[in-house]
């Protein structure tokens, strides 16, 4: 049961990398979105 978690866990940290990495890619060739984020974040 304990291995079944861990699995699942590990499966939600990748999907959230994945997303983070999109979205910084996007960010990235998007200036404008990522000065809101810079702005919303500070």
């Amino acid at each position: 049961m304990q291995i079944f978690f861990s699995k699942q866990g590990f499966v939600l940290v990748g999907k959230v990398r994945m997303i983070t990495a999109i979205l910084r890619e996007y960010a990235a060739h998007h200036t404008s979105l990522r000065d809101f984020l810079r702005a919303s974040l500070h």
